[in-house]
């Protein structure tokens, strides 16, 4: 037996145990994905498909993962401690992972599904540090500003998550759905590949880890310390009804975190309420903006929750009303047109195909328009921000506008 097929049975008789623990807890496994997994690898070696670089082997594996976690995160909730869980999922990821990187196959251009109209993304690389940071001080081109407004100070990672600058206005990029719980943020000008994202864990319960793109391994879903400490950008976490999301930098969680600067930084804060027979509704929260005009530096209030109970958090700060350290958006309502008998809304040619995630965000404060998402065709959505957001955090919200709910509320 190869030593992919014998990581790849590793991981399904883990996932057997963990279907054994789970009915012990009381849940009902109506069938077993293990055994799915397990004909699918059978059918994989009669073909003789069992390879490293196989795309077949690789999403085998990337579900059984994603189910290994999954199945992790059911045993805590069923009052199972942490650390009598077991950690087969980050163990045989991190195998996984290591067994592709020892394989020059695995890293390749992106399949031909990422294509956008008739040209395909090019790697957004890191650029010389000794460039300077000029995008403050004069109007630049968002291509030019995209790739030379690194400063020695800012990594690309960094740069991905400071505000685009006023004078670019609206900058203009394509959110595109790819296979296997795949998103990628392209620039649509110079065709440039922003940031890539990966779901986790199942629908109800899930979170999607964002990369900036040096190269395709993060694409790979492979998460390493090394490409975490490089190009792990940050996460997105919702919460089972798909109502709220939380978008963070790549610091730790609280618990897990040896100093507060350790704790990771809450960079955006999404929320979605949908009635019956209404147009959904959606509130984004921002950390305010500060400007500090002595050393030209702009940053965003900082906000660093401690504990489960989320105080000082972006949404327990807009429940206590204190928003004077928030920038908040919400989506322009549509009207209802008798004609059609239907709700609409003018994208002005950003949005060709009719969706309930088509949104318009504008700032509560001056009604500014800041945030375009609209759909395109099936799996391609136009994503247009302007300052005070970021790359990172248009991104964010953008992923949360396709997964956010689409059930109205009683």
């Amino acid at each position: 037996m190869s030593k992919v097929s014998k990581v790849l049975q590793e991981m399904i008789d883990s996932l057997y145990d963990y279907e054994e623990r789970l009915v012990k807890l009381g849940y009902t496994v109506k069938y077993s994905k293990a055994d799915r997994f397990e004909t699918s690898k059978t059918k994989l070696e009669s073909q003789k498909e069992i390879k490293i670089g196989e795309e077949h082997t690789i999403n085998l594996a990337e579900d059984m993962l994603d189910v290994l976690f999954a199945y992790e995160n059911k045993i805590i909730q069923a009052g199972v401690p942490e650390n009598d869980v077991g950690d087969a999922g980050p163990r045989l990821e991190q195998v996984w992972n290591d067994l592709c990187d020892e394989s020059p196959d695995v890293v390749k251009s992106l399949p031909n599904s990422q294509t956008y109209d008739n040209f395909t993304p090019k790697p957004l690389e890191e650029e010389d540090n000794n460039r300077k940071h000029s995008a403050l001080k004069k109007v630049m081109s968002v291509a030019s500003a995209l790739t030379t407004s690194i400063t020695s100070q800012l990594s690309l990672r960094d740069f991905l998550r400071e505000p685009i600058p006023e004078e670019l206005g609206m900058v203009k990029c394509r959110l595109q759905r790819g296979q296997k719980r795949r998103f990628s943020l392209v620039l649509e000008k110079g065709a440039r590949l922003l940031m890539v994202a990966k779901q986790f864990g199942t629908e109800r319960d899930h979170h999607l880890r964002v990369y900036s793109v040096s190269d395709y391994k993060a694409y790979r879903g492979k998460m390493t310390k090394e490409n975490r400490d490089a190009s792990y950008v940050g996460k997105i976490r919702g919460n089972y009804h798909q109502t709220e999301y939380v978008c963070y930098d790549e610091g730790l969680d609280a618990r897990k975190a040896g100093s507060i600067q350790e704790i990771r930084k809450e960079m955006c804060a999404v929320s979605f309420q949908m009635q019956k027979d209404e147009p959904r509704s959606c509130v984004v929260l921002l950390p305010k903006i500060k400007i500090n005009s002595n050393q030209g530096t702009v940053h965003y209030e900082t906000f660093r929750p401690v504990n489960k109970k989320a105080e000082g958090s972006l949404f327990d700060t807009f429940a206590n009303s204190d928003v004077s350290r928030l920038s908040i958006l919400t989506n322009r309502q549509p009207v209802w047109n008798e004609k059609h008998q239907m709700y609409t809304l003018d994208f002005k040619g950003r949005a060709k195909i009719q969706s309930i995630k088509n949104a318009l965000l504008e700032s509560v404060e001056d009604k500014r328009h800041i945030f375009t998402f609209g759909k395109m065709d099936n799996d391609s959505f136009s994503v247009d921000l302007s300052y005070p957001l970021s790359l990172y955090q248009a991104f964010c919200i953008a992923l949360t506008l396709v997964k956010g709910t689409t059930n109205a509320t009683t």
